[in-house]
């Protein structure tokens, strides 16, 4: 093939074989593929020999560059080695290897070790406290300036501990151990020698299993004093109740004795006060004061308790009935009780029941055989009768206690002949009231029982001006309605109304504002001021009139569904370019033509017109061809060229010329003239050059 030194414009796009390269219209570079998505788009491998620099490259499969392989959707970089400067890397735990040795799962140095120190003098120096959690063994001199803390201890040589041990397991000392400071021991301590103390001081619980040989006396104070669980002196006698003697000692007496259950006592006893807390037999009780029992006092079945003129019970002392306490009445320091915790019912005997206020002077509540009344402030506020129960002007709901939602100010209400002011609300008006911000529900067949009823509204007994059914259809002065919602007689909407789906007109359409629609099927008559917007269909407009456009707007299209991202494509039969009529998006005609050429403005090549007057350079043309100022105001590659081109034919050509009339002119290029066809020949135009 030969070589060709020629540029080549291609404006709208050039494409190779389908799908193996191509350009398009907007700059997009695609190879393998006809839809490129950015500015060069390959589909399939790519080999690049060169030095390829790339800026805010995305990578979503794997790349391989030699021995180092990048995996875009796990992020792992794999590679043979690192080498360079680590300082920047996160998350990686690692050791300095100099001066450590690993093997067989060990790691060890022969250098010195400092744990918060930086200049160890030791071969392990631990600066702060150590918690040493295993068996630790110490065969050298240790000194510990901090806390340790060890589970097991046994050391075999000489150990000092400055500053405490604490030990939570087992310790053994086997050769001299001395203490400087405090010595706290969690677990037991076991000493099988002699052990010299000069002071012990026990906090808490201390157990000895035999003797205790106190020379010295055993000196007890404060605390509970001496607690033991058994106890026994030698010259006490059995069953004899200690005393204090004259003395201060211990002593006891043959006429005071208590056998674990009963108390024996020889002789006079006087007493101010006796308390009981069990129970007591004696025949003859006289009490002169007050008696207080802590337990049960129990009388006879045949016997009687005879009541002088008053029967007083302190505070939270109860008169209880029933073998197992089931009722019980009672007085705590807020509050009287009357409690009945048995089987059955409580039942109050009496034909009728008043509830009163302590002056006995309003009546609160009222049981009669006629029904139950209840009143505030001496006002009745309810009352049951015949149908069932009636209420004073307004019943409040949820508005006692409240909760802990906070609705003790807030209640819903049923209210009737209300005449405080409120909107539609007379003395003849029924309200339904929520003081709250939340929803008045209405549930119709909660249990989903088969058969479900509607909702009804009823004017009198037999006008149903509304009804609501159980499927969710609405209907308005329609007792069974067809649709969603469905109105008899006359609709006024002053607000905005949607549809979501089809909207079906049997009669005329009347909008007197703006109308958002979609697909229409039939006729739509009348002006419209606004957007329509179809993706489909024939419109017929008298006047039509588009004042801009969004990234939404493809065009409109006369004739064809694709125009192309012109402002307005118009194509006859469709069949080819011939019968196109366009304007594009940067304001160019064109004419039987898909397509203009770079710098030109209409385009209708191939097209005849007939134009009464023509001006070229001039809004205002003074005869029927006007091009006094043609290409006087162009720039460019079109300034100073303020001249015409006639029709340019040869001898021949001019010979084959038909239907002329006179007045025709063309330019010669056989003779290099130009020539007038005066009605029977040629009349050259010529001078010398």
């Amino acid at each position: 093939m030969a070589n060709y030194t020629k540029s080549f414009n291609f404006r709208n796009g050039v494409q190779v074989d389908d799908s193996n390269f191509i350009v398009n219209s907007v700059g997009l570079v695609g190879i393998g593929t006809t839809k490129p998505e950015k500015r060069l788009d390959v589909r399939g491998n790519a080999i690049i020999s060169g030095i390829t620099s790339l800026s805010g490259t995305v990578i979503s499969g794997v790349v391989t560059a030699g021995n180092i392989k990048i995996d875009a959707v796990s992020g792992v970089v794999t590679a043979t080695k690192f080498v360079g400067d680590a300082s920047g890397l996160q998350n990686i735990v690692a050791i300095a290897t100099e001066g450590f040795t690993k093997a067989a799962g060990t790691l060890s140095t022969t250098a010195k070790v400092g744990v918060g120190s930086e200049t160890p003098v030791s071969q392990l120096d631990v600066f702060g406290d150590t918690k040493i959690v295993g068996f630790t063994t110490l065969s050298g001199i240790t000194t510990s300036i901090g806390k340790i803390f060890l589970n097991d201890l046994e050391v075999s040589g000489v150990t000092t501990l400055g500053n405490g041990l604490n030990v939570t397991g087992i310790s053994t000392f086997s050769g001299s151990t001395t203490f400087n400071h405090n010595l706290t021991l969690n677990a037991d301590i076991d000493i099988d020698g002699s052990a010299n103390i000069d002071d012990l001081s026990v906090t808490g619980v201390a157990t000895f299993t035999a003797a205790i040989d106190a020379d010295g006396g055993v000196d007890i104070s404060g605390g509970n004093g001496l607690v033991a669980s058994t106890a026994k002196i030698s010259d006490l006698t059995n069953n004899r109740v200690i005393v204090a003697g004259s003395s201060g000692e211990l002593e006891d007496s043959a006429n005071f004795t208590f056998d674990g259950s009963n108390l024996n006592v020889v002789g006079h006893v006087e007493s101010d006060t006796v308390n009981v807390s069990g129970a007591t037999t004696t025949n003859t009780l006289e009490v002169s004061g007050t008696s207080i029992f802590t337990d049960d006092v129990t009388v006879g079945a045949a016997a009687s308790v005879g009541i002088g003129s008053t029967v007083y019970f302190p505070d939270d002392s109860k008169v209880v009935f029933g073998n197992s306490g089931d009722l019980s009445i009672f007085h705590d320091s807020t509050r009287s009780v009357i409690s009945d915790q048995g089987l059955g019912n409580l039942v109050v005997l009496s034909s009728a029941i008043v509830f009163k206020n302590a002056a006995d002077n309003s009546t609160r509540f009222h049981i009669r055989a006629s029904g139950v009344e209840g009143y505030s402030e001496n006002i009745k506020k309810f009352e049951t009768i015949s149908v069932g129960a009636s209420v004073y002007n307004q019943l409040n709901v949820a508005s006692l206690n409240g909760g802990a939602s906070g609705l003790s100010s807030h209640y819903g209400a049923l209210r009737y002949g209300d005449e405080g002011g409120s909107a539609y609300s007379t003395r003849r008006s029924l309200d339904l009231i929520n003081t709250d911000s939340g929803n008045i529900n209405y549930y119709l067949n909660i249990n989903n029982l088969s058969n479900s009823g509607d909702f009804h509204w009823h004017k009198g007994t037999s006008n149903q001006l509304m009804t609501l059914t159980s499927a969710g259809s609405l209907g308005i002065g329609e007792t069974t309605p067809l649709h969603k919602l469905h109105v008899a007689g006359i609709s006024t909407v002053t607000g905005h109304s949607y549809v979501g789906g089809n909207l079906s007109v049997t009669g005329s359409l009347t909008a007197l504002g703006d109308v958002n629609l979609g697909n229409i099927n039939g006729s739509l008559t009348g002006n419209v001021t606004g957007l329509i917007d179809s993706s489909s269909g024939v419109s017929t407009f008298r006047t039509l009139k588009v004042t801009g456009y969004n990234n939404e707007f493809n065009g409109i299209g006369i004739g064809t569904t694709n125009p192309d991202n012109n402002r307005l494509d118009v194509q006859g039969d469709g069949s080819s370019s011939d019968t196109r009529f366009f304007i594009n998006n940067d304001a160019r005609l064109g004419i039987k033509t898909d397509d203009i050429m770079p710098g030109v403005d209409i385009n209708a090549h191939g097209c005849r017109a007939t134009i009464d007057s023509v001006g070229v350079g001039t809004t205002n043309p003074q005869s029927a061809v006007d091009m006094r100022f043609a290409g006087s105001s162009l720039d460019g590659i079109f300034a100073n060229r303020m001249y015409m081109y006639p029709p340019k034919v040869n001898a021949s050509q001019r010979a084959n010329l038909t239907g002329m009339t006179g007045g025709a002119m063309v330019y010669n290029t056989t003779t290099d003239r130009l020539e007038v066809y005066a009605g029977t020949g040629w009349v050259g135009i010529a001078t010398t050059a």
